[in-house]
C-alpha cells in the first residue's frame, strides 16, 4: 500500500473512530418514571401488567414475574419505585416520558386519605404535570431528586 493511501485511511479510521464515540454518547439515554411515597404512611400500589422482581442477592437476575397480569405491593414511607425504565437509542428532542414509554398501563395508589387511580397510559403520563403529583423542587425539598425531561416523578404526599 502507497504511502499516500496509508495516510488516507488512517485519517478515515480516526475519522470513523471519533463519529462513533461521539454518536454513542450524545444519542442515547434513559428514561425512568419513579414513584416517591414521601407522605408518612405506607402507600399501596397497584399496576398493570405486574411490575417485575429481582433477586438483589444474585449478580445478573433477571425479572420472574414478567407475566403477572397485575402487581400490588406497599410502598414504605420515605421510599420509591420504578415504574419504568427504557433505554433509548434516539433521543434527540422527544427525550421526555411519552405512552410510548411505559410498561404499565393502569395504576393505582392508595394511602389513608387518598386514592390516585391512572386508568391508562394517558392517565399516568398525566400525573407528571397534576399539581397533586408532580414533583416540585421548590417546595418538595425533603429529598433531592433527579428531575429533567427524561426523568419522571410521581410524588405520593399524603
Amino acid at each position: 500500500m502507497p504511502n499516500e493511501q496509508r495516510i488516507s485511511h488512517f485519517h478515515f479510521s480516526i475519522f470513523a473512530i471519533v463519529t462513533i464515540v461521539f454518536g454513542l454518547s450524545s444519542c442515547e439515554g434513559f428514561k425512568v418514571l419513579t414513584l416517591y411515597n414521601t407522605s408518612n404512611s405506607d402507600a399501596i400500589v397497584t399496576t398493570q401488567p405486574g411490575l417485575p422482581k429481582y433477586d438483589k442477592s444474585k449478580i445478573g437476575s433477571y425479572p420472574d414475574n414478567s407475566t403477572f397480569h397485575s402487581s400490588t405491593l406497599i410502598l414504605k414511607p420515605d421510599s420509591s419505585l420504578i415504574l419504568s425504565e427504557i433505554f433509548t437509542g434516539l433521543v434527540g428532542r422527544k427525550m421526555q416520558i411519552t405512552e410510548q414509554d411505559l410498561r404499565i398501563n393502569y395504576l393505582k395508589i392508595q394511602t389513608g386519605t387518598q386514592i390516585i387511580e391512572a386508568k391508562n397510559k394517558t392517565e399516568i403520563i398525566k400525573l407528571l404535570t397534576d399539581s397533586t403529583t408532580k414533583y416540585v423542587p421548590t417546595t418538595d425539598t425533603s429529598k433531592k431528586i433527579i428531575n429533567s425531561k427524561n426523568y419522571g416523578n410521581i410524588i405520593i404526599r399524603h
